[in-house]
């Protein structure tokens, strides 16, 4: 026999409206989004005003944010060869509730630490400390040391 929480609409309005309000819930850019005590304190408190345990809340959440996430799916893709009359609208009751996690995932913007001046000037440094070795016998070896490389390792 199951004994999980059959939820009428409000209730689920009610947990989406406690839980958009809990930041640090469902917020990855928040700072105690990764404290899981915090977070876990959060989810209790809703599911005490709630009257379920956290194991509920936290099944029905999930369960609420993988439909959205199909929705939004459905949403953004389009079908080959369709017009512009033809995009997919939700008429999910939740999707306009559960709009601010539109942009949780939303990747932040980069800075480019890219320097193309320090790379020409590690180039240049490498073409300056490249020495030209003319002087190798048949096995590979240095016959003579060039006068760069003899200057560069005496210690006097």
């Amino acid at each position: 026999m199951s004994t999980e929480k059959d939820w009428n609409q409000d209730q689920i309005l009610k947990l989406i409206d406690l839980v958009q309000q809990s930041e640090n819930v469902w917020n990855p850019s928040h700072k105690l989004y990764r404290n899981r005590i915090r977070r876990t304190d959060s989810i209790n408190k809703i599911s005490n005003i709630l009257g379920v345990s956290q194991l509920e809340v936290g099944k029905k959440w999930k369960t609420i944010q993988s439909q959205f996430r199909r929705e939004q799916h459905k949403v953004k893709s389009k079908k080959s060869g369709a017009g512009t009359d033809d995009n997919y609208t939700s008429s999910w009751y939740l999707f306009k509730p559960l709009s601010f996690l539109s942009d949780r995932n939303k990747p932040k913007n980069t800075r480019d630490t890219y320097d193309a001046q320090e790379e020409t000037d590690n180039e240049d440094v490498l073409e300056d400390d490249f020495i030209v070795v003319d002087n190798v016998d048949g096995e590979g070896k240095i016959s003579e040391r060039p006068e760069i490389f003899i200057a560069k390792t005496k210690k006097n």
